[in-house]
């Protein structure tokens, strides 16, 4: 004996996606939030809060890199076809007057 199975159409897979997203980010669905970032407890008032060994190293790598990409992308020869043609129709007429 075969089980009575219906085929749902997409209106129903689409909607019970729907409830299902719904479901997930409801109210009460999720923890409370405790207003700190990556569950880092806040330190105590009128303190810092201290470097983790690989801080420095990362952000001085990161403002180097940028400041070597700009320097050296603003120092790139132009080697457009634009500036090229510009250079050799500029210089044409002044070598023919030459002649």
């Amino acid at each position: 004996m075969q089980p009575n199975v219906e085929i749902s159409s997409s209106v129903n897979l689409v909607s019970v996606n729907a409830v299902l997203i719904i479901a997930w980010f409801g109210p009460d669905t999720q923890e409370r939030h405790h207003g700190v970032l990556f569950n880092e407890t806040p330190p105590p008032p009128k303190q810092k809060m201290k470097w983790e060994d690989w801080e420095l190293p990362y952000y001085a790598t990161a403002i180097m890199a940028v400041l070597l990409l700009a320097v050296g992308l603003s120092a790139k020869r132009d080697t457009r076809i634009e500036t090229w043609a510009r250079k050799q129709a500029l210089e044409r007429p002044v070598a023919e007057e030459e002649e």
